[in-house]
């Protein structure tokens, strides 16, 4: 008789502390679940951020990067430079344009997933700067559309090798690390996370008490999720140089590509408020 309150007890223990553990894994589990399925894999990446072309503050910037490059391999004069830049405003606004930026999406993502895993070969999205997007194949449809609408002088243009950088050189190993934790626990610490939940729920004695907690841990972990958004859309556009991206433009790619994470953490939130409406509805029963 003595050992059943020890035992009882024992049991407890363990299941605070498996509940603790996932609620504290619940944040962890949907960043890495989101990045896995939404950064790391190229279709959905390009699914996902080629819309951002058409955006006038995107097209603004691309244009002013596909004009500088375009004006330090040829020589023009003012008046030429400004209808360079106009022509190239009207290429980038077009709809072929935005076949070559959903293209160029696609090629410097799936080199950069090849460098981060290590893959030598992968060199033309990496300058001594850092990695970023490659600017030859938007370049090329620039000089296309120039040489449709009469500019002679874009036959000179030579091939453009030049990266704009996203992620600089110093930022590098911490990129890495971040990356090689999300592919490695992308896909399981959900499960993770669920199991020691669920086996928390069982260890408990009071486990419609221990379901509650459950639910709580869930909202916790989704509640996290929201406040590390909101922290990251307030230092982001303070933490990137302007002269790199405007801090409008770098609100407009955070929204764009943490679209998914919110709707993840808002699908935690719902399934945390299920949970805990189904045991506030049963527990006056098994009180009775």
């Amino acid at each position: 008789m003595g050992s059943e309150p020890v035992r009882r007890r024992s049991r407890g223990v363990l299941a605070v502390v498996l509940i603790v553990l996932g609620s504290l894994l619940v944040p962890v589990a949907v960043v890495a679940g989101w990045a896995r399925s939404s950064l790391l894999d190229t279709d959905a990446f390009v699914a996902r951020a080629a819309p951002l072309i058409d955006d006038v503050r995107v097209q603004n910037l691309v244009t002013d990067a596909v004009a500088e490059a375009i004006e330090a391999r040829v020589t023009v004069g003012p008046l030429a430079g400004r209808a360079l830049r106009a022509a190239t405003a009207d290429v980038v606004a077009s709809d072929a344009f935005a076949t070559a930026w959903r293209e160029s999406l696609r090629v410097s993502h799936g080199q950069l997933v090849s460098a981060l895993d290590g893959d030598p070969a992968a060199t033309l999205a990496i300058s001594r700067d850092g990695l970023g997007l490659q600017l030859g194949p938007l370049v090329e449809r620039v000089k296309a559309g120039l040489v449709d609408r009469g500019y002679r002088f874009a036959t000179l243009i030579p091939t453009v090798d030049k990266t704009v950088v996203l992620i600089r050189g110093d930022s590098l190993v911490s990129v890495q690390t971040v990356y090689r934790v999300v592919r490695f626990a992308g896909d399981w610490l959900g499960l993770v996370c669920l199991a020691l939940l669920t086996a928390g729920v069982l260890a408990s004695v009071r486990r419609t008490r221990a379901m509650g907690w459950t639910a709580v841990g869930l909202g916790f972990g989704a509640t996290v999720v929201f406040v590390m958004l909101a922290v990251v859309r307030m230092v982001a556009p303070a933490s990137v140089p302007v002269d790199l991206l405007s801090p409008d433009v770098v609100l407009l790619v955070i929204d764009t590509l943490t679209a998914g994470l919110g709707d993840a953490a808002f699908g935690v939130l719902a399934l945390a408020f299920v949970a805990g409406v189904g045991v506030w509805s049963v527990r006056p029963a098994l009180t009775a």
